[in-house]
């Protein structure tokens, strides 16, 4: 779809070709103009407003090194830097898992590079549990058994246990930018990675 767009082809050509709603295409279309903004600057004079366009959008410090064409592992750091340095930093929203019918106590947050933040971090001792992704559907459950566990485990010896798991309906995998990240805002010191029986749906981390 990307070489098609650059081609020249309207929205309604490719729709036409492939029988894909037009509105993924539309889509598809504004991810492909953002790519061609990046492509334009060269990191250090890219502005402010456009990274945090990008951000926004998905776009991965990972995918923005490759864009920038800044290879290695030192890459993807490099872009993680020049970020903070622009004050950068994904804020985390929550959600209600009691539809509002009572207090919760576990909500699920999610991180994205908007405005306000709605985490409140406690000043209890913390460790976060890296998940192994979301079992497939049908296997009965939602949460990995050894990852819950540990947490009622770390409970009982007074710790608070923060759980980061992959979004499969975004394809956001857990990644070393967004486990730091987590780590910061949290002000965790140490991770516990997964330790379960069944294949790991996340990205190893580097």
């Amino acid at each position: 779809m990307q070489y098609a767009i650059r081609q020249g082809h309207t929205i309604k050509q490719i729709a036409k070709m492939t029988s894909i709603d037009p509105w993924f295409l539309y889509q598809l279309k504004e991810i492909n103009d953002m790519q061609l903004e990046l492509e334009k600057h060269p990191m250090e004079s890219l502005p402010t407003e456009v990274l945090r366009e990008a951000k926004r959008m998905g776009f991965s410090d990972g995918r923005l090194a490759g864009t920038w064409r800044l290879d290695g592992k030192g890459g993807q750091e490099k872009v993680r830097h020049f970020r903070k340095k622009h004050g950068l930093k994904p804020v985390y929203k929550r959600v209600d898992t009691c539809a509002a019918e009572f207090e919760s106590y576990t909500p699920y947050l999610y991180s994205t590079y908007e405005e306000e933040d709605e985490a409140t971090p406690t000043a209890k001792k913390k460790v976060i549990i890296l998940g192994s992704g979301p079992n497939r559907i049908g296997q009965g459950i939602e949460f990995d058994y050894c990852c819950c566990h540990a947490s009622y485990a770390l409970r009982e010896d007074g710790y608070e246990t923060i759980m980061i798991n992959c979004n499969p309906r975004r394809s956001r995998p857990i990644t070393t930018p967004a486990t730091a990240s987590t780590s910061s805002r949290s002000r965790s010191k140490t991770c516990l990675p997964s330790a379960n029986t069944k294949p790991p749906a996340a990205r190893p981390l580097a």
